[in-house]
């Protein structure tokens, strides 16, 4: 586990920041810009730091970003998402991208292809639209039932972001 070294950091930050009104009162303006210029330059580099740390001790998987050719396969595999407004698509895709990234999908024990993938994210995205985050982090779903629910339930042509949502929590897969 990586260390974040915040008091060696937020002391030279105290240093440099202190320096600028001792540079001012004794008239020694080069000093107050430098002294400036370093405390800028010092943070920027300890929050790039700190954050990376951050990044490292989560672990964390980035999000999958949806390709065209994902845009392509949902918008033909439900095409009553066309009719959803600009926002809801963006809340649905980035949910979709998390979950792609953090859970993994198995059908008669292999992994799941891409278009099947998208097919059973798309499900457990608006299952949990409402969560803030997504309580399926690091699990193995067998997608059988899921697949049974998808053939089923999404004949339906017409539905709102809001009626996917209710009707995804129908679901039970776990």
């Amino acid at each position: 586990m990586h260390r974040f070294q915040f008091f060696p950091i937020i002391a030279v930050i105290v240093i440099l920041l202190a320096l600028i009104p001792i540079g001012v009162y004794t008239d020694f303006l080069i000093l107050s810009k430098i002294a400036g210029f370093l405390t800028l330059i010092v943070t920027l580099a300890a929050l790039k730091y700190w954050f990376s740390v951050l990044r490292k001790n989560s672990n964390r998987r980035p999000i999958v970003v949806l390709t065209t050719n994902d845009h392509y396969t949902l918008n033909k595999n439900y095409p009553f998402i066309k009719s959803w407004n600009s926002e809801e698509l963006a809340i649905l895709y980035a949910r979709i991208g998390s979950v792609l990234s953090e859970v993994r999908m198995f059908l008669a024990n292999e992994d799941v292809a891409r278009d099947l993938a998208l097919k059973f994210s798309f499900v457990i995205a608006l299952k949990y639209a409402n969560h803030d985050i997504l309580p399926l982090s690091g699990k193995i779903i067998h997608c059988e039932q899921l697949e049974e629910f998808i053939k089923e339930s999404f004949d339906i042509t017409r539905m709102s972001f809001s009626e996917s949502i209710t009707h995804c929590n129908l679901i039970n897969f776990l």
